[in-house]
């Protein structure tokens, strides 16, 4: 495949193509990077952040882009930030993950994620992704993998890279605001976890395949296309955050009913719920994936076009 000029890059036919990495697409719609913006009191005031606000006429929304994977050095954030959920009446976030159900949600999960006995990985994708499985991860013993569905193993490898730039859930912006609102902030959900669950499940086996695929193929870059996430988010440009998913997008055109159904769809549905809690009135604080904020199907411009006035903080 032809890449997109960028920063990182492999080998193929001895010539260097750059390219976007999937598993930074994966990254912006369900983990998210790290920003050096973080773990300081202030910030320039002329340089923005992942934080917008949104108004209506009886409410207002504090909109955070989440950062699900961070480092423990990372915190406090940035004062603005920490100052607007302070105000908040409401803490939403995509999943309540502090709400005392997690092992039935792991159970629900791993339902979804597992092929029931006697079927295997190996009857639902091509023979060119199981060989580059192995190539990849040699030592891996086939049991291990073999009843993973393709989306919960491309996912699992996703974490796994993202783990070894030293990222973890247990620092992500989601359960640290979650702990925070713990001392008696109201907690509400912006969709539940068996949905999005339901969503990667019913894929067919062929984008599967070329989700599985193009992560394996991709590895090799995740390192150095984090720095471009990184530095856009530090910037708060959310410019070039719409260029990287949309670079994704081109990349992998195929596989463009899944970015569907992990971006816009949910999108849509999320900038629903947040027009209720502004119709509804008093002062929310809000925390999605950042990937779902940018862009002309994006929340922020979604939430624009139903009339609310949005400002980037």
């Amino acid at each position: 495949m032809n890449g997109t000029p960028g920063r990182g890059g492999r080998k193929e036919g001895g010539a260097i193509v750059r390219r976007p990495s999937l598993l930074l697409a994966i990254g912006l719609a369900a983990l998210c990077l790290a920003s050096p913006l973080f773990a300081r009191e202030g910030a320039d005031p002329g340089e923005k952040s992942f934080l917008w606000v949104v108004r209506a006429e009886k409410g207002t929304v504090h909109l955070l882009g989440s950062i699900h994977l961070l480092k423990r050095e990372m915190f406090p954030l940035d004062r603005r930030i920490e100052e607007a959920f302070e105000q908040s009446d409401v803490l939403a976030v995509e999943a309540n993950v502090r709400d005392g159900s997690g092992e039935e949600r792991q159970r629900r999960l791993l339902q979804g994620a597992i092929y029931p006995a006697g079927d295997t990985i190996e009857n639902h994708i091509s023979k060119e992704t199981l060989d580059l499985l192995s190539r990849r991860f040699p030592d891996l013993p086939p049991d291990r993998v073999n009843r993973f569905k393709p989306w919960a193993l491309a996912m699992t490898i996703a974490v796994l890279e993202y783990k070894k730039l030293g990222l973890d859930y247990d620092y992500g912006v989601d359960v640290y605001f979650l702990d925070k609102a713990g001392n008696g902030k109201q907690i509400r959900e912006l969709e539940r976890p068996d949905t999005v669950i339901a969503m990667l499940d019913g894929f067919s086996d062929e984008y599967q395949d070329l989700f599985l695929r193009y992560t394996l193929l991709e590895l090799d870059t995740v390192g150095e296309q984090a720095d471009r996430i990184i530095r856009a988010w530090a910037r708060g440009d959310a410019a070039t955050m719409e260029e990287i998913l949309l670079e994704n997008i081109h990349e992998h055109p195929r596989l463009m009913p899944v970015f569907d159904a992990l971006f816009f769809q949910r999108n849509g549905n999320m900038a629903a719920k947040i027009g209720e809690y502004l119709k509804e009135g008093g002062e929310f604080f809000v925390v999605v994936g950042a990937g779902h904020l940018v862009g002309e199907k994006g929340i922020v411009e979604l939430l624009r076009r139903k009339g609310f006035s949005v400002e980037q903080q």
